[in-house]
């Protein structure tokens, strides 16, 4: 049985991740009676999102690619410099991260396999700039497909879109492979056998949409998808680990403040509040600590460059809401009230 302070942070992320949801414009069409969904959805978008930043860029054994567009070429070039300069690249990517639903009835419309199997992000090649008022660039018909670290990026390939059941293409993460064999090692699949087996990218499509696992072979060995793998419901593994960590992160808080000894609970009470009744919320800085009946009983939660990372105030803030999304909501919530 969950205490009643592990109930109300529960709700209160619930509350938060809808309130994201509708902040950054994310499609969601969960029913009222399953508010988690939106944490869901809110994390598919988190983790998919680009932070901007300065990344080196990496460019694997495909490189440099012959007989692409004179414009192609371009704008490869282009989207490489905003890359190693830290300018914004999500506009670049698919309106998936917008419009892709955990709640959609159609399970390939629920995120973007591709990254969710094998964390290969796609990114439109175009020379033409961002339109004002814009969120996305426009399409293209070609597209950069490159691995997301925090102070890299890894190019992998640039491919037509029109190509045949390109999402399931294996070579992209075979060139991945062959090209940063040290990051491909932690994915090498040692401790089972595994039988081979050839699969078409026909094959690889139906049961990645079937949320099964199928490892992929390359120079004689298996590796396991470097993103985490589908579910069963056609979402993304990494997304339900990320979501079960906020969730532990916030029960371990509260059951830290249902302790009666706890230096918040000695403080209310030198303050002559014996019950208190405490709760997740944000400001413009990030995610707060409050207390429902004390006057100024809040606290702040800091973030884990501060201190250390294996607190759970600290985890939980930096995995749930990071600064870019904790400005956005604060923006939408300024910009409704002096509507």
């Amino acid at each position: 049985m969950i205490s009643k302070t592990v109930e109300q942070f529960y709700s209160d992320i619930s509350d938060i991740s809808m309130r994201l949801v509708r902040a950054h414009g994310l499609t969601h069409r969960a029913p009222d009676d399953q508010p988690d969904l939106a944490l869901f959805r809110w994390m598919d978008y988190r983790l998919r999102r680009v932070n901007p930043q300065p990344r080196e860029v990496l460019k694997s054994s495909r490189f440099p690619i012959d007989g692409l567009p004179s414009a192609v070429q371009k704008a490869l070039s282009l989207i490489e410099a905003r890359f190693a300069s830290g300018d914004d690249v999500n506009p670049y990517l698919s309106k998936g991260t917008i419009n892709n639903d955990v709640a959609h009835p159609k399970q390939q419309n629920r995120t973007d396999g591709l990254w969710a199997d094998w964390g290969i992000h796609h990114f439109h090649l175009t020379t033409e700039p961002l339109a004002e008022g814009q969120r996305f660039s426009k399409r293209s018909g070609w597209l950069l497909f490159a691995k997301m670290y925090d102070d890299a990026v890894a190019f992998i390939d640039v491919r037509d879109h029109d190509e045949d059941f390109l999402w399931t293409q294996d070579d992209l993460l075979k060139t991945f492979i062959s090209s940063w064999p040290e990051q491909a090692k932690p994915f090498r699949i040692t401790t089972m056998k595994v039988e081979s087996r050839e699969q078409s990218p026909e094959t690889l499509q139906m049961l990645r949409s079937a949320g099964v696992f199928v490892p992929i072979e390359h120079g004689g060995n298996f590796y396991f998808g470097p993103g985490g793998g589908i579910t069963t419901a056609a979402t993304s593994t990494k997304v339900s680990v990320a979501c079960m960590n906020v969730r532990a992160n916030a029960r371990r808080i509260a059951t830290w403040l249902d302790m009666p000894d706890n230096v918040l609970r000695v403080e209310l009470r030198s303050r002559g509040v014996e019950n208190p009744q405490f709760s997740i919320g944000c400001n413009e800085v990030g995610l707060i600590l409050g207390e429902m009946t004390a006057p100024n009983g809040y606290w702040q939660f800091t973030r884990s460059s501060c201190q250390d990372a294996s607190n759970p105030m600290q985890a939980l803030h930096d995995l749930f809401l990071p600064e870019w999304a904790a400005a956005t909501l604060i923006a939408d919530l300024e910009s409704k009230q002096s509507a």
